[in-house]
């Protein structure tokens, strides 16, 4: 009884723990199933049926505008959802990755002009261009789908999409139309264009220069990553 009593205590008393000190704890305690278990809980919490259209909406629109430009594959919609569906489950580690540079390097936006720069390039910029172009690295590595040039920029954009749709779901909480309509013509086109620098350094290296691809990756990598941190 009284161990029931404790546990019941403790349950409630968990509930009332805010979200960003239960983050800490776990991070700094190196628990990442915890962690990860309280994140979606979190972002599970406060969806809503409006946040969700919204952001399959504007997935949608943007995944049947690159199938036009495409003219290529306009019928191979397996890979397409594949590509969306793989980019998605990558976004939990963006997360992670924020919260190890702000409860463990104790690094952050703080107001200092230099500091909120280097973070938005290399703690923003370098881990969302990091994480959004590992799924398509990995269909241009295991799969055949990815021939021609134009092949390059959808699969990258696409990747982006499947990334900024779990964004835009966590986002569009509270369902206001004016941060969806945003999303839609901005955070969603530039992650795009990111994507599509980094994979447009790859189709130079293959297909113009027959260079070393590692090297144009890493470049425009940091191109993209930049241009991600001058954005945010």
């Amino acid at each position: 009884m009284i161990h029931g009593i404790l546990k019941k205590h403790f349950t409630i008393e968990k509930e009332f723990i805010p979200f960003d000190f239960k983050q800490r704890a776990y991070i700094t305690h190196y628990d990442v199933y915890n962690y990860t278990k309280t994140l979606y809980l979190e972002v599970f919490k406060n969806t809503n049926i409006i946040g969700f259209v919204g952001a399959f909406l504007i997935l949608i629109i943007w995944v049947f505008y690159l199938k036009r430009v495409n003219v290529y594959q306009k019928g191979n919609w397996k890979s397409v959802v594949f590509a969306i569906l793989l980019s998605a489950t990558f976004d939990m580690p963006v997360w992670l990755l924020y919260d190890t540079y702000q409860y463990l390097f104790e690094f952050q936006l703080n107001g200092n002009v230099i500091n909120d720069f280097l973070y938005c390039v290399f703690g923003i910029g370098v881990i969302e261009e990091l994480v959004k172009i590992i799924p398509f690295l990995l269909i241009l590595r295991f799969t055949k789908v990815i021939n021609e040039p134009i092949d390059y920029i959808m699969y990258a954009s696409l990747s982006a999409l499947g990334f900024a749709f779990i964004e835009n779901f966590s986002y569009f909480d509270d369902g206001n139309i004016n941060i969806i309509l945003s999303r839609a013509l901005t955070a969603s086109v530039v992650y795009m264009v990111f994507s599509s620098i980094i994979a447009y350094g790859l189709v130079l290296a293959k297909f113009k220069y027959k260079k070393n691809s590692t090297l144009f990756f890493i470049g425009f990598f940091f191109i993209s990553a930049f241009a991600h941190g001058f954005y945010d």
